[in-house]
């Protein structure tokens, strides 16, 4: 751009901000709108419009100075300094109004980055009067410090509001913010290239005329106000806070490392990168601390946010961090959740123990550290019990312990436990905020702990319930084998003398201890039968040549069954004596075999009494409910459930007076493969 044409557009721009100014002392609502909004007092009208006209008179000002003045004068960069400060002082002040609070009550750090501007500027004016020297050799850096101030707290400004008032505000934030970022990439390139470059002043007068409309449009927004209340997202701040004061800490190096280069004689280019790399050593070791982390929290807790705490994330981190990573107890997970929301690097759980009326250690939390435990006899156990939550004495028996938070037991009187967290790594002061966030977290925590502690009961009394249904089994079975052995000993008071009768004997010995082995191994809670693939028809054909009055018909094909041999005759012989008992003497049971594809069908069949269908429905399979007198009633309940183990079912029908009929359905099996002779081991031969 010539000379003449900056000259021209700068004064256009002056004159056209100046228009601006005037719109803005002038301008009136809408007709529709003067109904719904009253006559704005005077004060309002000096904290709104009178800003904004100002900012707006001094930009007119550094327009028109920007035609007759070169960039590096230090009347250019204060006329430029006056114009940016006047828009960030008029955000603030439309923010404040938004808000109903004066500067005044500005967040400390807002403040103080106000104060900053504010200081920076009035330096740079006076010394331009006493040295005009010395402030021009000053105005880079003092200019490209102030522009990154203004963006902090420009960016903090529109970070912490919502979006009511985002509505008056965005506009003209935007604009400034714009301002600023292009004063810092003007005289950042001063310091990079040691001259102005021209594209980037010319692009400065741009700039200026994009922003007009907005500056425009803000100032009509800035009508209309609503008080609203501050809302602040700890853990956007938290960040933003971060990258700001990093952002921040790189400049001020760069901006030391040049006025080394400028101004350090002799010192050299090594100088300026030592400086640098000391920087970026600094910076990554606070970067990397959890006490800088935390002091950085505190801080934005403490000024920014109307509440200490983002309750919904605080109850979204709780629940993840019970919920989650199953690899760690839940003890641990317990005090972890504490511990991070009250900022603890360390902790303890203290399990009570009602039976020994005490405290006692049991797990910790990134630390080896075992305390002795606690009476609950003692005035800081009662203490616990009223308050919940506690700050520990640093000499007292929990030392040393900073905070003590007790866990209700939601099932009985007392606590569940206590658990004793250290000092957070920010030094604070428990206050009424913690103290009821820890109330929730821990009642959450007792929920947790008690549903596992009742979860963790009920499998152990399930593994007694399958032990103690198995030792009843066993039971039953025990008594047959017991009536078997003494029916042998009336005999061998008769027929001892008797080859034959000493061979059945020695065999039915033999029958009743490998029975007797066979309930041992079903004991074993871990073992399962010992199944084995089993010719059902061969197995029936053998165990019913033992028994008179029993006839098998046996239908074409055969099957074979995953299921230990002993079980398999255990269920055949139960249902063939109760059905002998229910038979009139004389009677024949019938048992019938069937192959289907994929399933073997057995029915038991006799006609003696029956039973009725609300008996079979009712009291059949009903565990220790028995018709016998010496019986244990478990009979048909094991026979059933020893089918069920084996995969198949068990159904019943039966006509008092008719008969019975028990069908028992069992999966089938593929054959064993047959190996040929002379093949064994033939891979392994090369």
């Amino acid at each position: 751009m010539t000379s003449a044409a900056f000259q021209a557009v700068s004064l256009a721009l002056g004159l056209a901000y100046g228009a601006l100014a005037v719109f803005i002392a002038l301008a009136r609502l809408p007709q529709a709108d003067r109904a719904h909004f009253p006559r704005m007092p005077r004060i309002l009208w000096l904290r709104t419009r009178l800003p904004m006209m100002i900012a707006a008179g001094l930009t007119a000002a550094s327009c028109a100075s920007a035609a007759f003045l070169p960039a590096n004068t230090i009347m250019m960069a204060s006329a430029w300094m006056a114009s940016l400060l006047g828009w960030t002082v008029a955000v603030i002040s439309l923010e404040g109004v938004c808000r109903d609070r004066s500067i005044r009550r500005l967040p400390s750090v807002q403040r103080n980055l106000l104060a900053a501007l504010m200081v920076i500027f009035a330096a740079l004016v006076v010394i331009g009067a006493i040295d005009p020297a010395v402030a021009v050799a000053l105005t880079v850096d003092g200019n490209l410090v102030f522009a990154l101030i203004a963006l902090v707290l420009l960016e903090n400004i529109m970070r912490n509001a919502e979006r009511e008032i985002l509505w008056h505000i965005s506009l003209p934030a935007v604009a400034t913010g714009g301002l600023a970022l292009v004063s810092l990439l003007l005289y950042g390139s001063v310091v990079l290239r040691h001259h102005f470059a021209a594209s980037l002043i010319d692009a400065r007068l741009a700039f200026l005329l994009m922003v007009l409309p907005i500056f425009a449009v803000g100032a009509m927004r800035a009508i209309r106000w609503r008080p609203r209340r501050l809302q602040l997202s700890k853990d956007a701040a938290f960040y933003s806070a971060s990258l700001i004061l990093g952002g921040s800490f790189m400049v001020v190096l760069g901006v030391i490392g040049t006025l080394l280069h400028d101004y350090g004689a002799g010192m050299g280019s090594a100088v300026e990168w030592a400086v640098m790399f000391a920087g970026l050593l600094a910076l990554g070791i606070v970067a990397s601390s959890g006490s800088a982390r935390s002091r950085l929290m505190l801080m934005l807790s403490r000024h920014f946010g109307a509440a200490p705490y983002d309750y919904r994330q605080e109850w979204l981190r709780c629940l993840a961090t019970l919920s989650t990573d199953h690899a760690v107890s839940v003890a641990q997970r317990a005090i972890k959740t504490l511990a991070d929301t009250a900022d603890s690097p360390t902790g303890i759980l203290l399990l009570h123990d009602r039976e020994h009326g005490c405290l006692r250690y049991a797990e910790g939390w990134n630390t080896a550290l075992e305390l002795p435990g606690l009476a609950t006899d003692t005035p800081l156990f009662a203490e616990m019990v009223q308050n919940m939550v506690i700050e520990l004495a640093p000499d007292g028996p929990l030392a040393p312990f900073w905070l003590a938070v007790a866990l209700p037991d939601p099932f009985a009187a007392g606590p569940l436990g206590v658990v004793v967290l250290s000092r957070p790594r920010a030094a604070q002061n428990l206050h009424r905020e913690m103290v009821a966030l820890l109330n929730v977290v821990a009642g959450e925590i007792s929920l947790v702990m008690a549903e596992r502690r009742a979860a963790e009961a009920l499998a152990v009394a399930r593994k007694f319930e399958a032990t103690g249904k198995r030792f009843a089994f066993v039971a039953h079975d025990i008594k047959n084998v017991a009536n078997q052995l003494a029916l042998l000993i009336d005999n061998a008071q008769r027929h001892m003398a008797d080859p034959a009768f000493q061979a059945d004997l020695i065999a039915t010995v033999s029958d009743s201890v490998e029975k007797i082995r066979a309930m041992i191994r079903r004991l074993d809670q871990g073992g399962a039968e010992s199944a084995a693939r089993l010719d059902v028809g061969a197995q029936l054909r053998a165990l019913l040549a033992q028994r008179a009055l029993v006839t098998l018909e046996e239908g074409p094909g055969s099957s074979m069954i995953l299921i230990d041999p002993l079980v398999f005759d255990m269920m055949i012989n139960h249902l063939l004596d109760n059905a002998r008992d229910a038979s009139a003497a004389g009677q024949i049971v019938t048992v019938a075999l069937a192959h289907e594809a994929g399933w073997v069908t057995i029915r038991i069949i006799d006609h003696g009494c029956g039973m009725s269908a609300h008996f079979v429905r009712e009291q059949l399979f009903k565990p220790f409910s028995s018709t016998k007198q010496a019986g244990f009633g478990l009979g048909a309940f094991q026979t059933r459930e020893l089918v069920v183990q084996a995969g198949g079912r068990l159904d019943v029908i039966s006509d008092e007076a008719v008969g019975t009929t028990i069908t028992i359905r069992l999966p089938t099996v593929a054959p064993a493969p047959m190996v040929e002779p002379g093949h064994h081991g033939e891979g392994r031969h090369e």
